[in-house]
């Protein structure tokens, strides 16, 4: 059985085929309108393309409210808010931390795992919980805005974003204050290890309340996990209860830009079944 599968962006549509055991068929990438229902049109002629699948679901950088699939908050995708593009497809749709993590659960870095955090770390910072298993969303599909969580004067989006480490280091983005961190440039490197002391902070209090057995950091900043590591886990030690650290394990996520893609296909397929 195959399925369609899109993660959409602030900047892309990443749309695919994927099979039931996890094999992308065939994909596709393009820009995304920041019209809603040119979005929608590009979905539908994605996915067209591909052929006929057994089901489809999409994933997208925003708030979704787990009752009618309405997108009511995205930073990135302002004219898509107080839509619903799910309904417009008619499948299920989900956030892309949500995405990321069941991507994760399924073919990536959190296989086996039941109790997980999910973080991904992009423009913005997202974040996802599995529990016993299973995404939990809580009330009406908004548990996990780790982003959101305040540490010091601000958010930790503020501190621990691709934005906000490429801010402080001096350059246009991450990807090159990490080259520079590794090529020891102090102010690059204290950068990361600002970001990584704001994570810790943050997520100490959610090892603290949630008992995880791994944290998974991800997103387009995750291949910056060596650099955000060591102050990372130094906050976590610090602060969170002894008991609670005793299974913990942090880990980078493996699965990339394909995360969201792979996540929506697991999503398309359970609800499928």
């Amino acid at each position: 059985m195959n399925v369609w599968a899109a993660d959409v962006g602030g900047g892309s549509i990443r749309a695919a085929l994927v099979s039931s055991s996890g094999q992308i068929l065939a994909r596709h990438t393009a820009p995304t309108p920041q019209d809603p229902v040119e979005g929608v049109a590009l979905v539908r002629r994605m996915w067209d393309g591909f052929g006929p699948a057994a089901g489809a679901a999409l994933a997208i950088a925003g708030g979704v409210r787990a009752s009618d699939g309405e997108i009511t908050q995205s930073p990135n995708l302002a004219r898509w808010e107080g839509t619903r593009p799910g309904r417009q497809l008619g499948c299920p749709i989900c956030n892309d931390a949500n995405a990321a993590a069941l991507g994760e659960l399924w073919r990536g870095s959190l296989r086996s795992v039941r109790h997980a955090v999910m973080v991904t770390l992009g423009t913005g910072v997202g974040g996802a919980l599995l529990l016993d298993g299973r995404l939990f969303t809580g009330a009406n599909g908004c548990a996990g805005e780790i982003g959101h969580l305040p540490v010091g004067d601000g958010v930790l989006e503020d501190l621990a974003s691709a934005s906000a480490v490429a801010r402080a280091a001096g350059v246009a983005h991450a990807a090159e204050a990490a080259s520079r961190a590794r090529a020891g440039d102090a102010q690059a490197r204290a950068a990361f290890d600002h970001a990584g002391r704001a994570l810790g902070i943050a997520l100490a209090g959610v090892v603290n309340l949630l008992n995880p057995q791994t944290l998974c950091l991800g997103g387009g900043m995750g291949a910056a996990f060596d650099l955000l590591l060591p102050s990372l886990e130094r906050e976590i030690n610090q602060r969170a209860f002894r008991l609670a650290r005793e299974p913990l394990s942090i880990v980078p996520a493996t699965l990339g830009g394909d995360a969201g893609i792979y996540g929506a296909a697991y999503f398309a397929l359970e609800n499928h079944l």
